[in-house]
């Protein structure tokens, strides 16, 4: 995780090796997220919060939602291949 300060903003990047199959998934839903509005955001992340955990997720499936809902600049998110089995 790397934190700092360019042209008077904060940012946060940070990587997480993830398997090759989860690529297109995971990549659909920041997709999504990163398109919502404020109040898109609010209710996708109460939505999230009233279903079911997600696949091969560890947590109530908010993470990203609630990063989306914080970032007051938007995200920014890539997929680097690292092998054939691992992103």
């Amino acid at each position: 995780m790397v934190v700092g300060k360019k042209d008077g903003k904060y940012f946060v990047s940070c990587a997480n090796l993830i398997a090759q199959n989860d690529v297109d998934r995971l990549s659909g839903s920041l997709s999504n997220i990163q398109h919502l509005a404020a109040d898109g955001l609010k209710a996708l992340y109460k939505e999230t919060l009233k279903g079911d955990t997600p696949e091969g997720s560890k947590g109530a499936g908010v993470g990203f939602i609630d990063i989306a809902r914080k970032a007051s600049h938007g995200f920014e998110f890539d997929f680097a291949n690292v092998d054939d089995n691992h992103s």
